[in-house]
């Protein structure tokens, strides 16, 4: 009788990260943390204009409306100031 088995009960935590929309508050996402390494994925959406070589971004956490509506509002927003879609 050289080895003898014995059961060991082992248990994980695991991190669950819940995203909400930064403009309605509706829960759009869920992300479960890599055990290992700590890894999850983020549904954020980065936007970015360079002007006059200067580059402008904004990082947001939106619903598809809500992103929809803040596109829009950016769009409606440049084109007061002149700005026209090309055509590529």
């Amino acid at each position: 009788m050289g080895e003898i088995i014995k059961p060991k009960e082992i248990t994980n935590t695991v991190n669950t990260h819940i995203f909400f929309c930064d403009k309605c508050n509706k829960r759009i996402f869920e992300s479960r943390e890599d055990i290992y390494d700590g890894y999850y994925s983020e549904p954020y959406e980065e936007i970015e204009l360079n002007i006059l070589d200067e580059w402008y971004s904004v990082t947001l956490c939106l619903c598809d409306e809500c992103l929809k509506k803040y596109q829009v509002e950016l769009i409606n927003c440049l084109e007061t100031f002149g700005f026209k879609k090309e055509k590529i």
